[in-house]
Formats: C-alpha cells, structure tokens, sequence
C-alpha cells in the first residue's frame, strides 16, 4: 500500500509540474504573440506613385509614408541591370529622374525598403 501512495503522490507532483510548466509555457508564447502584433501595428506603409513626363522625359517618383533610413529607388531594364539608383532619405517625399539617356524601351522603378520591395513600370518612348 505504501508503494501505491508513493507512486501516487509521486504521479500527480509530475503531473503537476509538467500542468504549470505547459501553462507558464503558454502565456510565454502568448505575450510574444502580442508583443509581434503591437510592433506590427505600429508598421506603417509606404507607398510610391510614379509620374512620367514624356515631353521632359522626367520620372517624377513620389513616396509617402516611408520611415525606412536605407530605402531606395533604382530603375532596371528589363533583364534586371539597374540603370539609374537614388538612396531616399527618411521622410524625403520626392525623387526626380532624367530618363533622356536611355533608349526606347519598358524599364522598372524598384522601391526598396526594410520592409517590402515593390515594382512598377515605366515605357520611355
């Protein structure tokens, strides 16, 4: 009998340890969750509006929203060589670009940041 209520006793204090240990465990990874969400949350986006003027052959970009101190605009050709590049200050809010060099073609406007990676197109006629 002193055997059983050993086993017992020891039985339920693993149980018990290993109940408290899965429970703390649980609100660890809830807080985190929460922490993860909050800093998301705070996360605002950015965006890019382009604008090209085909009498000057200037590329307007506008950029609204960034936050990022290492964002930046390149212009590709079409196999991905980057043409022209501009870093963009935190807060700057306007770039321009002469596209008068570059021959006849679609290139892309890269927007770079910490954060995302977002591509439009321009055609130079």
């Amino acid at each position: 009998i002193m055997k059983k209520q050993i086993f017992t006793v020891a039985f339920l204090m693993i149980g018990m340890t290993t109940l408290f240990a899965s429970a703390s465990n649980e609100g660890r990874k809830k807080s985190k969750k929460k922490a993860a969400i909050e800093t998301v949350k705070e996360v605002k986006e950015s965006s890019f509006v382009t604008k090209y003027a085909i009498d000057s052959q200037k590329l307007k970009v506008e950029i609204t929203g960034n936050l990022d101190p290492n964002a930046s605009v390149s212009i590709t050709n079409q196999r991905g060589s980057s043409i022209l590049f501009s870093m963009v200050e935190k807060n700057q809010e306007e770039l321009v670009f002469d596209l008068s060099s570059l021959e006849k073609g679609t290139y892309n406007i890269i927007f770079i940041t910490n954060l995302e990676i977002r591509i439009k197109k321009v055609v130079v006629k």
